[in-house]
């Protein structure tokens, strides 16, 4: 049973396209053509600002109480993971966000302008950093690093010293006195000499 198929000849042919005379005329409907009238909702993602902070709660109460506003979901509205080839993360944020711009909360208006109004501010957490100072012996390293804990103490922030002088004795001694003045802990081993 050998059936020939009669396969057309496409290539290299005048194939005239169904939709030319309307979109050639403007009479084509393309989805933003499309009226889906006064049911049509307007959906935002409110995305986190902060590059890490702690979601301690988002109160949505507020935002569910402006007129138009018909649906306010967060992470705790959705316990499931997503991920394309490995589940491992949520739709929105929850407990801590880890990046700027990873979706917090989603809200659902009437409108653009109120869905825009929506806001779930939540407090930023310190940026865990080091701060590396290299130089010759005389420049000044263990005074700028003991203003700059100064400064940071005075800020809020939380310090630990760390000497890594493996020559001198007397910059690491100078260090822990400068980390006692400031009552910052100093991590410091024994100072050695390198044998060449």
């Amino acid at each position: 049973m050998n059936k020939k198929t009669n396969i057309p000849k496409l290539i290299g042919a005048n194939v005239p396209r169904v939709d030319l005379q309307e979109k050639a005329t403007g009479a084509a409907i393309f989805t933003d053509d499309i009226q889906f009238g006064k049911n049509l909702l307007f959906a935002r993602i409110k995305r986190s600002p902060y590059p890490h902070a702690l979601i301690k709660s988002i109160d949505i109460s507020q935002a569910e109480e402006l007129p138009g506003v018909k649906a306010v979901v967060t992470g705790a509205d959705f316990t499931r993971r997503i991920g394309l080839y490995l589940k491992d993360r949520h739709i929105f944020a929850r407990e801590r966000v880890r990046f700027v711009g990873e979706p917090v909360a989603g809200v659902a208006a009437v409108s653009e302008e109120i869905a825009e109004q929506v806001s779930s501010p939540w407090p930023e957490l310190p940026r865990p950093g080091a701060i590396l100072l290299l130089g010759v012996n005389g420049t000044g390293k263990t005074t700028t690093v003991a203003k700059l804990a100064s400064r940071f103490c005075r800020g809020g922030g939380t310090v630990v010293l760390a000497a890594a002088d493996t020559f001198r004795a007397g910059a690491i001694e100078q260090l822990k006195l400068w980390g006692s003045r400031l009552d910052v802990p100093v991590v410091a081993q024994s100072p050695r000499s390198l044998s060449v």
